[in-house]
């Protein structure tokens, strides 16, 4: 082995420790840094904008850009993040001080008379329900007690979240020459990955997870339009329905529809009825096509899978990064084959 095969596998050695380290110390950002370069992405178009109009200060431009991402994304989460409090405080007490305990109980016990009364094999069912109700919502309330207890942490994230939006934005450009220039893929293929990774990129977040906000917002809206209780946590139930494929918010939409018919408000029934229809189920047919456009085609199914297995392996950011995921699976598996198909012609 002569000298310069050493020093390259000497190099590679460092290396790829260096890389390990560096990983494990980022570890703990590595949500954030993904996220933070996804919305990057997203709000790229704006910030060409603005650059122009700052005569192509990198640095005014990406803060005046991260100051309207701030606008646009805390604003709407400070007020429903206020309302969402409330909310679940009341929906705490309630369970808290014994009467939830009573009301989930009586229910129970209602549902076994039931079975038992319509189903001969029900006779010889038992079971404590004081035990598991106990058990539930102890669960429920340690959880509830750690959400509320993580809000530092949160606005930490944030803060480091909007330090790389910043970055990202301002030194975009020179980060992706440097990852080409490194990269043994020819240049050109490495920039149809780029083009490829952001269209991606724009198909889920826009094609997809705003569309599911957009109607989660206008279910919310209708809740509370036509008294259905704790409108802004069934509005963010209806945001996740709206990704189950060929049922969407009619998950939740239907059940409240029924239960202000069964209130005895058959006119509000109706209203809520056509406005779930009208407004919460046209407008995927307005929008989705002005998000998306026509370069871009993922199947919801694919979507509403990645969303809850990134979910369950990721925690709550798989929201957002299991689609991604999933996108930048195939994107690479396209410019593979585009990549072979070249060589074996």
């Amino acid at each position: 082995m002569n000298n310069k095969t050493l020093q390259h596998y000497f190099l590679l050695t460092i290396l790829s420790g260096v890389i390990i380290l560096t990983f494990f110390i980022l570890r703990p950002f590595i949500y954030v840094i993904i996220l933070a370069l996804m919305c990057a992405t997203v709000f790229e178009p704006m910030h060409k904008k603005v650059l122009y109009l700052s005569r192509n200060n990198q640095g005014l431009a990406a803060l005046a850009t991260t100051i309207i991402i701030i606008i646009i994304i805390l604003i709407p989460f400070i007020f429903l993040g206020i309302k969402v409090f409330g909310e679940v405080q009341q929906f705490y007490s309630f369970f808290a001080n014994g009467n939830g305990k009573d009301a989930v109980i009586s229910i129970s016990n209602g549902l076994m008379n039931g079975l038992q009364k319509y189903f001969p094999f029900g006779q010889n069912i038992s079971i404590d329900s004081n035990q598991y109700v106990e058990q539930g919502l102890l669960w429920l309330l340690n959880h509830l007690a750690y959400i509320f207890g993580s809000v530092t942490k949160l606005l930490f994230n944030f803060f480091i979240f909007l330090i790389i939006t910043y970055y990202a934005l301002k030194d975009g450009p020179k980060i992706k020459k440097i990852i080409i220039s490194v990269s043994p893929l020819a240049d050109s293929d490495d920039e149809i990955i780029f083009k490829k990774i952001k269209i991606a990129i724009n198909s889920v977040i826009k094609g997809s997870l705003v569309m599911a906000f957009v109607q989660g917002i206008l279910t919310a809206i209708g809740f509370g339009l036509f008294g259905v209780p704790n409108a802004a946590l069934w509005g963010i139930a209806a945001t996740i329905a709206s990704l189950v494929p060929g049922l969407g918010t009619a998950i939740v939409s239907v059940p409240a529809v029924i239960y202000v018919f069964l209130t005895g408000n058959i006119f509000m029934a109706l209203g809520f009825s056509a406005w779930s229809i009208v407004v919460v189920g046209l407008v995927d047919n307005f929008l989705r096509p002005i998000l998306i456009g026509k370069e871009v085609k993922i199947h919801p199914l694919i979507i509403f899978l990645s969303v809850l297995g990134g979910i369950i392996f990721l925690g709550p950011v798989g929201f957002l990064l299991g689609p991604l995921v999933i996108s930048l699976l195939f994107t690479l598996l396209d410019t593979y084959a585009s990549l072979r198909s070249s060589r074996l012609s």
